[in-house]
This record gives structure tokens, sequence and C-alpha cells, in this order.
């Protein structure tokens, strides 16, 4: 396949779903023979309501590309399914069924537990949630302006990522940073001149999980 056809095909994707970070780089094969075309995503679009807008928070797009970056070399890709270098291969047979597949894989959110659990949080009213646990935690002092997704590395080795936060007070900030460290889930926050660390063992109900980790890092 041209690579020109095929970069239409994934400009319009991106574009349709309004992705708000984007990457492209060439990484040449360990054996000089190819490029790995690498597309790193954040924050990608993949719906919107008046009430509710989907996000999927990270994935990358890797294909296969001849020296003269003018095709691709093989009919498939490779998806990160999940955190910590967990990848997928999908198969297509020409342009069209290229567009379709990968319009089906952000359909469908066929991705990994972490993915989508990261995904959800940025989703679904961060800021609302976040203060609503808080009160709940007695800690009615403090109110959260923005929830926002701020990478700090547009590209990076898979892993070696880490998912980074900002939480906005009212003239404060903490930043956040999460990363998975063997089976473990090590949250990393800071606050003015404090640090703090706190480990999960899975990223379900992050929202909650958050708010007890705020409401220890602001004491």
């Amino acid at each position: 396949m041209e690579l020109k056809k095929f970069e239409e095909v994934i400009e319009k994707v991106f574009e349709d779903s309004k992705v708000r970070i984007l990457d492209i780089v060439y990484e040449l094969s360990d054996n000089k023979k190819f490029y790995k075309l690498v597309y790193s995503i954040h924050s990608l679009n993949i719906s919107k309501t008046e009430e509710f807008e989907e996000i999927l928070l990270h994935t990358k797009l890797i294909f296969k590309v001849n020296l003269s970056k003018t095709k691709l070399i093989d009919n498939y890709f490779y998806y990160l399914k999940d955190i910590n270098c967990i990848y997928s291969k999908v198969e297509f047979q020409g342009i069209e069924d290229f567009n379709e597949k990968l319009n089906k894989l952000f359909k469908e959110k066929n991705f990994g537990e972490d993915i989508l659990n990261l995904s959800e949080l940025l989703s679904n009213a961060p800021t609302t949630r976040l203060n609503y646990n808080l009160n709940k935690l007695g800690v009615d002092n403090v109110f959260i302006y923005s929830f926002l997704y701020e990478p700090k590395y547009k590209t990076r080795p898979c892993g070696e990522v880490t998912f980074d936060f900002s939480i906005n007070l009212k003239s404060s900030e903490i930043n956040l940073s999460i990363k998975k460290i063997d089976q473990e889930y090590f949250f990393y926050y800071k606050y003015l001149n404090n640090s703090l660390t706190e480990i999960e063992q899975d990223l379900e109900e992050l929202p909650y999980k958050i708010s007890n980790h705020i409401s220890k890092t602001l004491n």
C-alpha cells in the first residue's frame, strides 16, 4: 500500500476524532531493513454528546515501512492495547478494510483494563467526582477546578511511560504521575514542597483512590 493513501486515512480518522496530541516518528529497525512508523496518540476523542465526552487516554500504532518511506511493507499493524508494552496485531486487506478496522478498533474500545480505567477517569467528569469524594472524606476546604492529562513526553518507550496529570486548586496545583512497576501501580504526588507516593494493586475506582491520596497529600 502506498504510504500517501494510508496517511490520508489516518489523518481523516484522527481529524474526525479530534486527537489532542499526535506525534509521528520513524524508527529504523534493528536489522536496518525497514522503518517502524509510530503514531503516539494522547487524548483521542472517541465520541461526544452534550453530557459525556469519551476519551481514549493513550495508545500507539506501529507500521512497517520501506526504507524509502513510500510504502507499507505488510498489511498489518500493531497497537498498544494496554500499558507496559502489551501490543495486539490487526491485519487488513487494502485501504478500505484498513479504514474499517481502524475505526472499529476505537469504536469497540478493544483495549486493556488499565488503559480503559485511565480513560474512564478522564472521560467521566473527574473534577465533579473528585470533589464529591473529598467532601465525603471531610475535606471541605479544598475545591478542584480542573483535572488535566498533561503527558510529559509525546513519544517515549512504552516501558518508561508515566501518566501525568495536573490537579488545579484555587491558588496551587498538585502534580500526579501514575506508573506501573511489575504488578503494582505507583501514584506519585507533588504539592508545593511536599511529595507523597501511594501504591495500589489495580486502577479500578480511580476517583475514589485519588481522592484518598489527595486528602493525605494536603495533610
